[in-house]
C-alpha cells in the first residue's frame, strides 16, 4: 500500500510540474509575446475648413500613438482627400460619388515611433474657387506589414452641421 501511495505522490508531482510549465508557455505567447512585439499604433485624424480672405483650405491635423511595448517601424503613410457628392432621390438612400482631389505622402520625417510616443503633423490643402462640398480624408500607415487607416470628414464653411 505505501508503494502504490509513493508512485501516486511521484505520479501527482510530475503531472503538477507538467501543468505549470504548459500553462507558463502558454500565458508567454498569448500574453506577453503576442502583445508586446505586435504593431499597436492609433491615429488621429482631424480635419477643418478654414477661409481666408476669399480662398478655402482643408486643415489636416495627424496623430499617430504607440499604445504597444515596443519601438514600432513606420513604412508608408498616405493621405488622401476626395470630394463627396450626390443628388438626393424620393424614394432611396444613395451613397456619395466622390472625386479624388490629391495624395500626399505623410510621416516622412518619421521612420520609427518608440513606446509611448505620439507624432503628429499639420497639412494644408487649398480647395478649388468656390468648393461647397464635403471632403474626406482617409490616412493610411503602414507598419511591418500591418495597415492602419482612419478617415475624417470635413463639412463647406456655413454649412448646417458646424
Amino acid at each position: 500500500m505505501t508503494r502504490v501511495a509513493e508512485f501516486a505522490d511521484i505520479a501527482s508531482s510530475i503531472v503538477a510540474v507538467v501543468a505549470t510549465v504548459l500553462a507558463g508557455g502558454w500565458a508567454y505567447y498569448r500574453f506577453l509575446k503576442g502583445r508586446v512585439f505586435h504593431s499597436r499604433l492609433t491615429l488621429s485624424l482631424n480635419t477643418s475648413r478654414v477661409s481666408v480672405h476669399g480662398t478655402e483650405y482643408l486643415l489636416s491635423v495627424i496623430e499617430v500613438s504607440n499604445v504597444g511595448l515596443s519601438s514600432v517601424d513606420l513604412g508608408s503613410g498616405t493621405l488622401r482627400f476626395r470630394e463627396l457628392a450626390g443628388k438626393a432621390r424620393n424614394d432611396s438612400v444613395v451613397i456619395p460619388g466622390s472625386v479624388w482631389l490629391d495624395t500626399s505622402n505623410v510621416l516622412l520625417a518619421h521612420t520609427w515611433i518608440e513606446s509611448g510616443e505620439k507624432l503628429a503633423e499639420q497639412h494644408l490643402l487649398i480647395l478649388p474657387a468656390r468648393h461647397r462640398l464635403p471632403v474626406q480624408a482617409d490616412l493610411r500607415v503602414v507598419s511591418g506589414g500591418v495597415s492602419f487607416s482612419v478617415s475624417s470628414i470635413a463639412m463647406p464653411s456655413g454649412s448646417p452641421q458646424e
